[in-house]
């Protein structure tokens, strides 16, 4: 299968997904992590994302100091839903002065 996808850090992790025997075109796991400044614009953050469909799990990383909301999706990766997505938790997320910072996937190779 041809994965014909821009040049860019979306693109990449997803040629990354297919060469390590993901089927794109299957549904997998997808975390969207989201930097939050503390755990109260976390939980207004996931309050505001209710209803669309991620599993939220707020995070406070000891060893970099740091708030994440990973917001996780089972989709079918497509680029253009990544990039949607990320546009969406953007904009939702500017009220609480919370920014996308990337998304990964373990795939659904077989294993």
């Amino acid at each position: 299968m041809n994965h014909d996808f821009p040049d860019d850090d979306d693109g990449d992790a997803l040629r990354l997904l297919a060469e390590s025997g993901s089927d794109l075109s299957q549904e997998m796991e997808i975390d969207f992590a989201v930097d939050i400044p503390d755990q109260q614009a976390g939980e207004a953050f996931a309050a505001a994302l209710a209803g669309m469909d991620f599993e939220i799990d707020i995070d406070f990383d000891e060893e970099d100091e740091c708030w994440t909301c990973y917001c996780t999706r089972t989709m079918v990766p497509t680029y253009e839903a990544i990039v949607e997505i990320q546009e969406t938790l953007e904009r939702i997320g500017r009220p609480f002065n919370a920014k996308p910072d990337g998304w990964g996937s373990f795939g659904n190779a077989p294993e």
